[in-house]
């Protein structure tokens, strides 16, 4: 049985259904292909540069200077090192009494001045240019020689043996003023000792002494010290069993009683530099310092 009606009628509902898949379709299609080519957004805009990449740091060794610093860095100042103080000596150009007679080399004269000094914090040496049994004559043979170690400054101590042999005063004060001579043209400061006679070998003679070295300390300006046994001679509890010889206090009294003249020394002038600073056809008295008792 044919019925064309329905057929017709069949077919166009089909036609519709198809139509509209195919639509559906095409609108999927066309989505997508908008979607595909729709325009990239632009990249939004730098406001601010990236931190620039540093360099690796190289560590300079200790003390360097120059090492790499980083961008930016401000360097901080090199400071200069202090200069470092020179060591100066002093000689101490003597007799038994300069070399340590009878004491142990530590407790010498020069080694416990030495000591003091330092402990003072004064970067000074000291030498001890003693011989035991030395005169006035023995010590001027051997000063050239002595000299070669150069020493800053020069304690001369010299005449106690010339006393005890009682030799001439005169002949005393000729050697020490060769000396002083010598040492002038070396142009080095001089402390000069002095030093006294017994009293048995009568006043004339012990004022002798006491004239020569008052005498030669003006003439040649070095720092004067009256007496380099002052404040030990006469008290057994400050020296040897001969009662002439400091032991290690009395050596000790020594040191305290001189170091104010010490002191004068290092900051004195040259002989040479005083002559020149002096002036001409004048020969001022140099006075004794007083002595640091205790």
């Amino acid at each position: 049985m044919i019925f064309p009606n329905k057929k017709v009628s069949v077919s166009s509902k089909a036609v519709a259904v198809t139509a509209a898949v195919i639509m559906a379709v095409f609108l999927l299609w066309v989505n997508a292909a908008s979607a595909a080519e729709a325009p990239v957004a632009a990249p939004a805009p730098i406001t601010a540069m990236p931190p620039p990449i540093s360099a690796p740091s190289i560590s300079a060794p200790d003390g360097a200077v120059g090492a790499p610093a980083s961008p930016g860095a401000v360097a901080a100042p090199v400071e200069a090192e202090a200069p470092v103080a020179q060591t100066k000596s002093i000689m101490v150009f003597g007799d038994s009494l300069a070399a340590g007679f009878g004491l142990p080399v530590e407790q010498s004269f020069p080694s416990q001045l030495g000591a003091r000094l330092k402990s003072a914090n004064l970067n000074v040496r000291v030498i001890n240019a003693g011989v035991s049994g030395d005169t006035t004559a023995a010590g001027l043979r051997r000063l050239n020689y002595a000299l070669k170690q150069k020493p800053d400054f020069i304690i001369l101590e010299l005449g106690g043996n010339d006393m005890l042999r009682a030799i001439d005063p005169v002949v005393t004060r000729e050697n020490l003023r060769q000396m002083l001579e010598i040492l002038k043209t070396y142009n080095r400061p001089v402390l000069l000792a002095g030093m006294r006679a017994f009293p048995n070998l009568g006043p004339s003679y012990e004022m002798a002494y006491v004239r020569l070295y008052k005498d030669l300390a003006a003439a040649y300006n070095t720092v004067f010290y009256p007496f380099f046994l002052e404040g030990v001679a006469g008290k057994p509890e400050l020296t040897q069993d001969d009662g002439i010889h400091p032991n290690a206090a009395g050596v000790a009294v020594l040191v305290e009683n001189i170091l104010p003249s010490v002191a004068d020394l290092l900051v004195a002038k040259s002989m040479a530099a005083q002559s020149a600073a002096k002036p001409a056809n004048t020969t001022p008295p140099l006075a004794a310092p007083t002595p640091n008792k205790k």
